[in-house]
């Protein structure tokens, strides 16, 4: 299960932001930049982007690009803090130490690190989370 979201222009309706936003994954190509991306980051993320109030469907939800990447920045600061062991440990991994579900530590960190430079190229753009 993952988050569906899509980064798109302002003056694109919330209906079709997810059949008009290219994929996350094409993000260099020419298209994502006049309309918008799209991306799916695994939902397995949810307890950590929420410790860190960046869980897309309670804190990102129809917010601007621009509000997105000063909430991603102060979170990734906050995570810095952190060794990835601890944040593994804590979010990642049960009492046995064995992975639970899909992602990572240095995963999530990517996924916010490639959202907070994908917004700041486009501030006005707004976030939609389906």
């Amino acid at each position: 299960m993952s988050y569906d979201i899509a980064i798109i222009r302002p003056d694109i309706p919330d209906d079709v932001a997810l059949k008009v936003a290219c994929d996350w994954q094409d993000r260099d190509s020419e298209y994502v930049d006049t309309v918008g991306t799209s991306c799916q980051p695994t939902y397995n993320y949810s307890g950590f982007f929420t410790a860190f109030h960046v869980r897309p469907t309670t804190d990102m939800d129809g917010k601007s690009a621009f509000e997105v990447m000063g909430m991603v920045d102060e979170a990734l600061k906050e995570i810095g803090k952190h060794s990835v062991h601890e944040l593994e440990q804590k979010y990642f991994l049960d009492v046995d130490g064995k992975v639970i579900g899909w992602g990572s530590i240095p995963g999530a960190i990517r996924w916010l690190r490639d959202l907070r430079d994908y917004c700041a190229r486009h501030p006005d753009y707004k976030i939609i989370v389906f």
